[in-house]
This record gives C-alpha cells, sequence and structure tokens, in this order.
C-alpha cells in the first residue's frame, strides 16, 4: 500500500523522485525503493512523507482511506461523522466505486 500511495501522491504534486527525495532529504535511490516496495520506510521517515504530502501516516500505511485527519469530524452533524467513520473502512474497490457513485450525483445538478 505504501508503495501506491507514495507515487499517487507525488504525480499528483507533479514531481520526480528526485523531487521528493531532495525536499525530504534522501537520497533518490532510497525513496524509489519506497516506491517499489523494495524497503519500507521506518516511522521517522513515514511521519516526514505524512507531513510533507498533508496526509495521515494511517493514510500512507492503508490502514484508512481518509488522506488527513486534522479535519476536525466534530465540525459535521451527528449522522455525517457516523458516514466518515464508515468510509474510512472502504476498501480502495469499494471507495471508488463511492467516489463514482457521488460524482454521478453531483453531476446531476
Amino acid at each position: 500500500m505504501i508503495p501506491e500511495r507514495l507515487r499517487n501522491l507525488r504525480n499528483e504534486k507533479k514531481m520526480t523522485q528526485q523531487d521528493v527525495a531532495d525536499v525530504i532529504e534522501i537520497d533518490r535511490t532510497t525513496y524509489t525503493k519506497y516506491e517499489s516496495g523494495k524497503s519500507k520506510p521506518d516511522s521517522v521517515m513515514l511521519d516526514k512523507l505524512a507531513i510533507y504530502f498533508d496526509v495521515s501516516v494511517d493514510y500512507l500505511l492503508g490502514r484508512t482511506n481518509v488522506r488527513n485527519s486534522n479535519n476536525s469530524a466534530d465540525e459535521f452533524p451527528p449522522e455525517a461523522q457516523v458516514l466518515m467513520r464508515s468510509v474510512a473502512k472502504l476498501t480502495n474497490k469499494q471507495w471508488e466505486i463511492i467516489k463514482k457513485l457521488v460524482q454521478e450525483f453531483v453531476d446531476e445538478d
């Protein structure tokens, strides 16, 4: 999960592996190993990556599909909070289906 998430986040920022490696101050080959799955970042590096990409470590590890839990769920009504907790437990495939359904509803307006 970590390789896929890192690759997607980097591509969203339109950065090269070298760009990310420079920012987080590691060798490009080390970062490349993270994206290829040949090596796993330690906890300190996971924190650095999460901070840089503005996501949670849990997101990088694939424990949740919620990118950043810094947004307080308390701002939402109780029904929405329950829904958000449920969405966080979805698989990637389920999450993609839900996103498509929501987009269809939004596009109907």
